[in-house]
């Protein structure tokens, strides 16, 4: 199938309110045109829902455009007999919005309006939709064009998904993603092979020229439509994870991609960054209304998975995702105003209390299957934190490391190992001892007896010094730094397997304080945290997604601060 078609087919789907009204101005914009206008929820805006300024695509000419959105087949009933009705919104933008809408600089400019579906207009109207038009237009001094859904998948593949940013390999790679958009398997390999193809280009030294500049816009704005394409598709085929993971993805890429030019980029740039997270927020916020009814009853996800360490992965997953949107919520509602900041605090809140219905729900919330889980507890832990569960915290902690002290005597087998999925269910189905390379190495030890420091748990820290290392001499506890090309590898697994800096503890002092004080101490060779553009850039999801992504570990420069943040958090109480 082409990409004009798919996308005909795809932007018929879409709704009016959300979906095309937020495709809309990434089109215009796209087509060279600015917006000095769009229209605002609950405030009566005479018909109109877009104003943009630009070249006709018609005639070349530069003109003031309005914009006027449908959603479906127009026919009688939505011409004319309906309060929302297309014929009513255009008088109200002839009477009211042309002659009292307009800034000084662009009264000179011809006005042009566009009604616009993502259906057809029906045979029915069309001579009364023309004769009406002409009419309208010699009052109005205007002119006016219909764009139905043809024209506007034209539209987009021409400005959207141009021969430049989307050549036929990418294309292929595109429609391959769509095709097997229920098997993330073969999807999300896919998807990532065409975000990484679109978003590559040569990275500009000093201050990048408008060329360059145009051409990362349209690449971003490629990947954003490509998202939205992907997104619109899962949701009709009733899975949403393969446009999970590639929106994270598409995140870590740009990031890799921006974060040595961010004092040169144009601002735009910095904006469609910026919708990417959004993107990706908002994916998190359909995925998580879709599966809340399995977080909230009792053992459910054992329901949906069959078998117990399937679930055991969803239900960390679930957490280690509810509490990377939470936190990610949680900055942005301290960072944005009004309306934005009121939503950030609301999703910051749904997350949190998920996770902690997921704590009472799920009772393998409390047994850890593998050592990449760290990463998962600790998102979760921070989003319960910022949002004053600290009993809920603390209860989780002390909960894990009572059943490791439990399982430590003669059930390694059900330990959390550093080991393949298949791995491990075979260690759990076999009556041999575990492969002593699967219980070697801990890097979820050392961050739960950090987290013993903040929550005052120093019962279940002794637990971890006096029953859990001595029965496993040979466990090392790995703590992993980050090194300073960090931000740009973080869309790389293999790269960023093998980069950093490893640190092994000789055990753990007395106290789970002197253990913070420890690892506070700087190497000469660890950079410190103003190293790192995600730092110094205030866009502190990165490492967090980044090794959630690719099940990896946290920086312990990260790691570090968070906890000290909340010690003196605690002590400021």
């Amino acid at each position: 199938m082409s990409i004009r078609l798919l996308l005909e087919s795809f932007l018929g789907l879409m709704k009016e309110s959300g979906e095309l009204d937020k495709l809309l101005p990434l089109l215009v914009t796209s087509m060279g045109h600015d917006i000095p206008f769009s229209a605002q929820k609950g405030i009566r805006e005479y018909g109109i829902d877009v104003v943009s300024v630009g070249k006709d695509p018609e005639d070349g000419r530069r003109k003031i455009f309005y914009w006027l959105i449908k959603c479906g087949d127009i026919g009688r009933a939505e011409w004319n007999l309906t309060n929302q009705s297309i014929r009513q919104s255009i008088d109200d933008a002839g009477d009211t919005f042309l002659s009292t809408n307009v800034l000084p600089q662009h009264k000179k400019l011809s006005k042009k309006l566009v009604i616009l579906t993502n259906g057809i207009f029906k045979t029915e109207i069309r001579q009364t939709l023309s004769q009406y038009l002409e009419k309208w237009n010699r009052t109005n001094k205007a002119e006016s064009l219909i764009v139905n859904g043809s024209l506007l998948a034209s539209w987009t593949e021409k400005y959207l998904f141009d021969e430049n940013i989307l050549p036929p390999e990418h294309r292929t790679l595109f429609r391959r993603v769509l095709a097997n958009i229920a098997n993330p398997e073969l999807s999300v390999p896919v998807g990532r092979q065409l975000i990484k193809g679109i978003l590559e280009s040569p990275q500009p030294s000093g201050l990048q020229t408008q060329k360059q500049t145009k051409r990362r816009l349209s690449s971003f704005r490629a990947v954003r439509t490509a998202l939205t394409v992907i997104f619109q598709w899962s949701i009709n085929e009733g899975g949403l994870e393969t446009i999970r993971q590639l929106s994270e993805f598409a995140v870590l890429e740009s990031w890799a991609q921006i974060q040595n030019d961010l004092e040169e980029l144009d601002k735009a740039i910095s904006e469609e960054f910026a919708e990417l997270q959004y993107q990706m927020l908002s994916v998190g916020q359909s995925y998580f209304t879709k599966i809340h009814p399995y977080l909230v009853i009792k053992d459910a996800l054992s329901l949906q998975a069959g078998d117990a360490l399937v679930t055991n992965t969803l239900t960390f997953r679930e957490i280690g995702q509810l509490g990377l949107h939470g936190v990610t919520w949680g900055f942005f509602a301290t960072e944005a105003t009004g309306d934005v900041s009121i939503l950030a605090t609301q999703w910051t809140l749904i997350c949190s209390n998920l996770i902690s219905k997921i704590l009472q729900t799920h009772e393998g919330s409390q047994s850890p299957a593998f050592d990449y889980q760290a990463v998962e507890i600790h998102c979760g832990l921070l989003c319960l934190m910022i949002t004053g569960k600290r009993n809920d915290a603390a209860m989780w902690v002390t909960n894990i490391i009572g059943r490791l002290g439990f399982i430590v005597k003669d059930k390694k087998k059900f330990w959390p190992m550093v080991a393949q999925f298949e791995e491990v269910l075979e260690t759990r189905n076999s009556s041999s001892p575990p492969n002593p390379e699967f219980l070697d190495v801990s890097s979820l030890i050392p961050i739960l007896a950090l987290w013993c420091a903040v929550l005052d748990i120093d019962e279940s820290y002794q637990v971890i010094r006096q029953r859990i290392l001595p029965s496993m001499p040979d466990l090392s506890l790995n703590i992993w730094s980050s090194d300073q090309d960090f931000d740009g590898i973080i869309s790389d697994q293999a790269k960023l397997h093998e980069s950093g800096f490893g640190q092994v503890l000789s055990g753990v002092p007395e106290t789970a304080s002197q253990l913070l004080s420890i690892l506070k101490k700087e190497a000469e060779e660890i950079p410190s945290l103003d190293k790192f553009s995600w730092y110094r850039n205030r866009v502190p999801m990165i490492p967090l997604l980044a090794a959630l992504h690719w099940k990896l570990q946290i920086p312990k420069q990260m790691l570090v601060e968070h906890i000290s943040a909340f010690q003196l958090s605690k002590g400021a109480g």
